[in-house]
């Protein structure tokens, strides 16, 4: 079964990590509601049954994690399930958890309380962004972690926030940060990437970066919290992608979802979902609820083996299908 990002799952029971669970009326806007999409999707997006017919485990701190607030979940080629919380790292094996938090006094340990991101490059190296504390690198065999960021003389990224990284082709990998885009190369060395508009050349710059997807082009598009971008690294040249938005709505981007045909599924704060074709620049806004405003706000994209989009909100989960439309949960 397809999770985000394309990496396989293996549950046969859903798992929910959860502060406190009211079935399917989620109490708030914030990660708890995160927590349990990210989870639902691990099994929904391999079949077409009801949601009632799932079973459910509730995991608190009471449990070991270190914090009730999730903010991301990954699952690795060991197919361990990793955790990201607003106070630490944590590792679920199925039974238990191992908890990685920071600690002033070793330097090997994890940098930064809040996890932002979580993923394994094209070697099978385990990195996680953190917010202030950069990109931490997991070593599998001593279980500690190196900072690549803090470890290079050339730049000051000390205490920088990483919201998401995509690698290219070429095995580089492109931070997404608060402070714009930075650039790991092969070699282990940092550069700021620095773009301009080709249009009126000038800069693009003190931009928060939350999302980044390469297109089949190998385009970068850029999620903000001023709007979608594409950058083109041939040039060094971003453009921006003009969204429908109203004249004073909020134009943060949540979310980028590559889909294997191409298209593009966004995310926003406050406009829901667009699909977009790369090539034409076709775009296409879908509305799942308009008597729901929460869900407006789209955290969370995922395509499942039927061809129906798995989509996240502040207001609940829904589907997308082109040929029946939308379907709530």
């Amino acid at each position: 079964m397809n999770c985000h990002h394309g990496k396989k799952c293996y549950f046969v029971k859903v798992r929910i990590i959860i502060q406190q669970m009211i079935p399917f009326s989620f109490r708030n806007s914030g990660t708890t509601f995160l927590t349990v999409l990210l989870l639902l999707l691990n099994v929904l997006v391999s079949a077409r049954e009801n949601i009632s017919r799932f079973s459910f485990d509730i995991y608190t701190q009471e449990n070991g994690l270190p914090n009730n607030l999730i903010q991301c979940i990954y699952q690795d080629n060991k197919g361990w399930m990793w955790i990201g919380t607003s106070q630490g790292l944590s590792r679920f094996d199925g039974y238990g958890f191992r908890n990685f938090l920071p600690d002033a006094h070793d330097s090997s340990s994890l940098r930064g309380n809040l996890i932002r991101v979580i993923r394994e490059d094209s070697k099978g190296n385990l990195l996680i962004g953190t917010e202030n504390g950069g990109l931490n690198v997991f070593n599998r065999f001593t279980e500690k972690f190196s900072h690549p960021l803090e470890e290079n003389p050339d730049n000051n990224f000390r205490d920088v926030s990483v919201n998401d990284f995509e690698e290219d082709k070429n095995g580089n990998l492109w931070l997404g940060t608060d402070i714009n885009i930075l650039l790991l190369h092969p070699d282990g060395k940092f550069t700021t990437v620095q773009p301009v508009f080709g249009d009126t050349r000038q800069p693009f710059e003190e931009n928060f970066i939350r999302n980044l997807q390469f297109d089949k082009n190998g385009n970068l598009w850029l999620g903000t919290n001023n709007g979608l971008f594409v950058y083109h690294p041939d040039n060094n040249e971003v453009e921006l992608v003009n969204l429908p938005f109203g004249g004073n709505q909020n134009r943060e981007i949540w979310e980028i979802y590559a889909d294997d045909d191409g298209l593009l599924g966004v995310g926003t704060y406050a406009a829901c979902l667009f699909l977009i074709d790369p090539e034409t620049r076709n775009i296409r806004k879908i509305t799942l609820d308009p008597a729901v405003d929460r869900t407006e706000t789209v955290r969370i994209i995922s395509k499942g083996v039927y061809g129906d989009y798995w989509i996240g909100t502040r207001g609940g989960l829904y589907t997308y299908s082109k040929v029946t439309g939308v379907t709530g949960f």
